[in-house]
């Protein structure tokens, strides 16, 4: 048998792939065999000389997901940190509705508890507002399905930042964070750092998220609810990063002792 996949692709510049419009793709098979028959599709990058595969380029994520399914389907859902961790520039996280609290420490840091973040070090569209039960097919309304990254840890702790950005620039290519509620973060009043990607990351700014050098787009989102006993609680950009705000709630922030509750730029763009 033979098969076909025909699709009007639009070519990036900005990320380097082809994006089917309307996100679908429409496959044509023929000769005979029985049963189900089953296709993956693959994504390839545009590369110098040629094209490079790029593997497994789609997770789902759900609250319930283990980190030992693969995360290639919503039936198979993994955990964040496991897809975060997989993911490779250009790959998608789609994440269904629920609370995630991060477990795992930033790297560099000292590992404790409340360095525990979610960190995005690789160039990945993290995308929520899927149903919480979602099956393939399903489609993101953050909304109706409000997917929150949480600092709350457990024993009444806080993480310092729920969400860290350590991506490297890289060929055009920009993290994207879509339809997401970041809250609770709590910074330190001590102003100790970590360096990662060139940038510091100070345990006492970016209680919501923090960018280092980084390229970002921050679209739909609200970041909500996270404090810092200095300055800067809900999102902290330094060291050259390039981050755009699309319709994004920056609200109800609070600092004890500093400037800029919602939003500290410092360097960059």
């Amino acid at each position: 048998g033979c098969l076909y996949a025909v699709f009007n692709g639009i070519w990036s510049r900005n990320t380097g792939y082809f994006t089917v419009p309307g996100g679908s793709l429409n496959i044509m098979a023929c000769g005979t065999a029985e049963g189900t028959q089953k296709f993956k599709v693959a994504l390839w990058k545009k590369v110098d000389g040629g094209a490079a595969y790029v593997p497994d380029s789609t997770y789902y994520v759900k609250t319930d997901g283990s980190a030992d399914k693969d995360g290639l389907t919503w039936e198979t859902a993994t955990t964040l940190h496991n897809a975060l961790s997989k993911s490779i520039n250009g790959n998608f996280i789609h994440v269904a509705a629920g609370t995630y609290v991060p477990e795992q420490s930033l790297a560099g840091s000292k590992g404790a508890a409340e360095d525990a973040t979610f960190e995005i070090s690789a160039n990945v569209s993290l995308i929520g507002g899927y149903p919480a039960d979602a099956v393939t097919g399903a489609v993101a309304d953050p909304d109706a399905n409000p997917t929150v990254l949480s600092g709350r840890l457990s024993g009444g702790r806080h993480a310092y930042h729920v969400v860290c950005v350590t991506a490297a620039k890289a060929d055009g290519g920009r993290v994207l964070m879509k339809g997401l509620t970041i809250t609770e973060g709590l910074c330190s009043g001590t102003a100790s750092y970590y360096t990662l990607n060139g940038a510091r990351f100070y345990i006492s700014r970016g209680g919501g998220v923090t960018v280092g050098n980084a390229a970002v787009d921050i679209a739909d989102c609200k970041i909500t609810q996270n404090k810092s006993a200095k300055d800067c609680a809900g999102i902290c950009i330094v060291a050259g990063a390039d981050v755009s705000l699309t319709d994004t709630e920056i609200s109800e922030n609070e600092c004890s002792n500093g400037n800029g509750a919602g939003l500290h730029n410092e360097a960059s763009v």
